[in-house]
């Protein structure tokens, strides 16, 4: 309570149930945020209030921005948790803003997302939805990671496949235009197609390039899902469970279910 004590003499421009308010919409609990409330709400309190009596809805959008600043602090989406040393309100709400994108990215990534493989250098993907495809193929000329109107994804993955390798830290002697490259094979009866992130098809040496700074794990991996034949339309995750759908689509002799099964085993 010193605290609200010593905010109430410092700032006696304020009527006693003001701060005694802020207090009490303070998300922390402990008064954490009340000092930065004040400082906010002080050049213009004698807007603010018709009344003696503190009305929460007068402060609604400063709640509302430090109720969520506290919370994307907790989610670990804010690297600076410090709120006191944004210059001004302009920059704490634009903090939260990419906070938000923050926790978008991170909802993408654990239920429309399957990792097969991932180390510190890279990581093999397999996306289950178009936002998956164009989080994970930014800067990147493919056309199933476009803008909306011309997206493919769902043509390369009803009814074939589609992997995304990325290299997280790419070794040396890596061609820059690998650092990104996408798998696709339509049907069985169809040649595995490779993609540069230009969108340039590798040859044949070129794979063998690639392949040079594969793990051979990861090789045999893309080699196996390419055989398989389970396209990416036919799974879904929810709550980080792979689950089936769009069964029809799945190529007659491929084991969705075994598969399915050996991917929640991960």
């Amino acid at each position: 309570m010193s605290k609200i004590k010593d905010l109430k003499l410092k700032h006696p421009e304020f009527k006693i149930d003001i701060i005694q308010g802020l207090s009490e919409y303070d998300p922390s609990g402990n008064n954490k945020y009340l000092q930065y409330m004040v400082n906010a709400s002080v050049a213009s309190v004698s807007d603010y209030f018709t009344s003696n009596k503190f009305i929460g809805d007068v402060f609604k959008e400063l709640i509302e921005l430090v109720t969520n600043f506290d919370k994307n602090c907790e989610d670990g989406v804010i690297d600076n948790k410090d709120i006191y040393s944004y210059d001004n309100l302009i920059d704490v709400i634009l903090e939260n803003e990419k906070a938000k994108t923050k926790m978008s990215d991170r909802t993408i990534k654990s239920n429309e997302t399957i990792v097969l493989y991932e180390n510190k250098e890279l990581i093999l993907i397999k996306c289950l939805t178009e936002r998956s495809s164009c989080l994970y193929g930014k800067n990147t000329q493919w056309c199933t990671s476009a803008d909306h109107s011309e997206n493919q994804f769902k043509d390369y993955t009803k009814k074939g496949i589609l992997l995304y390798l990325i290299f997280k830290s790419p070794p040396r002697g890596l061609p820059i235009t690998y650092t990104k490259v996408g798998f696709n094979r339509k049907n069985l009866a169809e040649t595995l197609q490779v993609w540069d992130n230009r969108s340039n098809e590798l040859g044949i040496h070129d794979y063998i390039t690639l392949n040079k700074f594969l793990p051979p794990e990861v090789s045999e991996l893309i080699d196996h899902e390419t055989k398989v034949m389970i396209p990416n339309l036919c799974l879904i995750k929810r709550d980080g469970i792979i689950k089936g759908t769009h069964v029809d689509n799945v190529p007659s002799g491929s084991n969705l279910g075994e598969y399915i099964k050996k991917l929640n085993k991960k």
